[in-house]
């Protein structure tokens, strides 16, 4: 009985690369789009990497406090019993709202990346896609922590990365004569 198709490539196991590039392929396609479009991918793939690991870790603060007590002891209760009392929640119902939010924003960020991958593919329907990802993620934190979810959990860099997110996305939807390819 055959398993594979064609004998086993003994290099395989030396460098990844080709692996890599065959999955990047796959993934991306094989054409590459112009040097601007390719710059705003990378940039806000970057921005969107960044906010999806941070609200995984932030996730697992909230799931494993227990255990970061228990390891570190780091009081992760404490912390969120003060911020409880300061965006009118009780404990119970901010660690409710926190497990929620992260696991939604989380989501939400993996769809921003997956739309990225649209965006480098060129789908005219990416923008909608972003606004309505972005829509979503302002909605459900505005929904979970009212408005002090705008006012006081977004910092400086979350407004500005966002910003260059958004502002990238639309100098490239503005500029289609920057965008040809080269």
């Amino acid at each position: 009985m055959k398993i594979f198709d064609q004998p086993f490539d003994e290099n395989f196991m030396q460098s990844p690369v080709p692996l890599l590039v065959k999955l990047k392929r796959a993934i991306l396609g094989a054409e590459n789009p112009g040097i601007f479009v390719r710059y705003v991918f990378y940039i806000n793939s970057i921005i969107g990497v960044i906010f999806l690991v941070w609200h995984l870790l932030g996730g697992a603060s909230v799931f494993f406090r227990s255990l970061i007590f228990n390891q570190k002891q780091i009081q992760v209760d404490q912390l969120i019993s003060a911020n409880s009392q300061n965006l009118g929640y009780t404990f119970d119902e901010l660690i409710w709202a926190l497990k929620i939010h992260h696991v939604l924003a989380s989501f939400v960020w993996l769809g921003i990346l997956v739309s990225m991958v649209l965006f480098w593919r060129r789908n005219p329907n990416t923008i909608i896609f972003l606004l309505f990802l972005f829509l979503i993620y302002f909605l459900q934190g505005i929904y979970f922590f009212g408005w002090a979810f705008i006012t006081k959990e977004l910092t400086p860099f979350d407004w500005f990365t966002l910003s260059v997110f958004t502002i990238l996305i639309v100098i490239e939807k503005a500029l289609p004569i920057v965008i040809e390819k080269d």
